[in-house]
């Protein structure tokens, strides 16, 4: 699995810097300006209040925001991220916002804001700023506007016909027994790629192992995995996922499904290599009859430490002030909370000097930065 890991890993670290130095022909690009209005963007709301605040923008920003490919969750919340800040009175008259799809995931997404790629990202930060990736070293200049996604999980969904047959029903039976199981996993750089080779790992076995019993892994998106478990040819999905996901859930509707979380062998493994320790509530998605124990990634909005202070400061007001607005309609917010903001179990990387600074005023960080309460 190393070889095979390191091999993949490579090509991917290969078009990072490729793009770095050329640019990225091949990503889609989408490209939005903050409409006209007569109000200097957050600089109105100040003033409205009877004051004005120094640290808000009040001339036009041009931001580069990253994101997977269209059809996962990472493009769609990024793409609802910036039609929020596109609306009137949001952001100053002017400014320029763009998506580009070049991010291989949000577990590795900071390495392309140290390389100049990007100036904004959603981070799953847990591996890649405590251990590194792929023998890379840890975030080193990425920093946190706020931390959200607070009910990320990681769980396994097996089908209930691969239990019957094999008996079993995790991915821990299924090393033990070295049974020849259909494996379903998101593509490399992303939470669920590493997640399932961490588990490897911390069996001391690879994929190629794996495959030597005659098992087999596919690596695609989790809706395509979810369709391949209902036509049958997929035995079991490894995720990082909600705690509401519509996928799991929709799954769980048409087919026959066992969800849990792993072992205190994988979750001890896990919280070693930058994991938070997380516990599924009895009752969720109708499996469980008592709380699990797993790990999670918490998500946060990254930039990079270099990001001109009143920049930091004004995204993460904005944002953070219309969190329940964006919660209705980008799963990133949904039950964000100002403790979860300035909480580094979610962050894992430090915040901006200019979120602390926000946080500060918001009366939630005392003058050392460092949380009231």
């Amino acid at each position: 699995m190393k070889k095979r890991f390191t091999a993949i890993l490579c090509t991917v670290a290969a078009s990072l810097l490729l793009g770095a130095c050329g640019g990225n022909t091949a990503s889609e690009k989408t490209e939005t300006t903050a409409g006209k209005s007569q109000a200097e963007g957050t600089e109105a709301q100040a003033q409205a209040d009877g004051e004005t605040n120094p640290m808000v923008v009040t001339e036009p920003i041009t931001l580069r925001f990253a994101s997977s490919g269209s059809g996962g969750s990472d493009y769609t919340d990024i793409g609802t991220i910036i039609t929020f800040l596109s609306e009137d009175g949001i952001l100053p008259s002017g400014s320029t916002l763009t998506q580009e799809t070049i991010s291989g995931g949000t577990s590795t997404s900071g390495y392309l804001i140290e390389a100049g790629q990007a100036d904004i990202c959603r981070g799953q930060n847990a591996f890649s700023a405590t251990v590194g990736f792929n023998g890379r070293e840890p975030y080193s200049k990425v920093r946190a506007l706020f931390g959200a996604g607070g009910n990320s999980v990681c769980l396994q969904v097996a089908s209930e016909s691969f239990k019957k047959k094999s008996g079993c029903a995790t991915i821990e039976e299924i090393i033990e027994n070295k049974y020849p199981a259909r494996i379903c996993s998101e593509d490399v750089g992303s939470s669920d790629y590493v997640l399932l080779n961490y588990i490897f790992e911390i069996y001391g076995i690879d994929a190629e192992t794996f495959e030597s019993w005659g098992g087999s892994i596919t690596y695609t998106g989790n809706d395509t995995a979810s369709e391949m478990m209902q036509d049958g040819s997929c035995d079991i999905i490894c995720m990082a996922s909600t705690l509401t996901s519509a996928t799991i859930t929709e799954l769980s509707m048409s087919t026959d499904v066992s969800i849990s979380g792993f072992s205190d062998k994988i979750v001890d493994g896990l919280l070693e290599r930058g994991f938070a320790e997380r516990y599924i509530p009895a009752g969720t998605f109708d499996q469980f009859p008592e709380d699990a124990r797993t790990a999670y990634l918490g998500t946060s909005l990254i930039v990079s430490e270099d990001m001109d202070e009143r920049v930091a400061y004004t995204l993460t007001k904005v944002m953070v002030e219309n969190r329940e607005k964006l919660a209705e309609t980008c799963p990133t917010f949904k039950g964000m909370t100002l403790e979860g903001a300035i909480d580094e179990e979610i962050t894992v990387v430090p915040l901006h000097s200019g979120a602390i600074k926000y946080f500060q005023d918001a009366g939630v960080l005392d003058s050392e930065g460092k949380p009231i309460g």
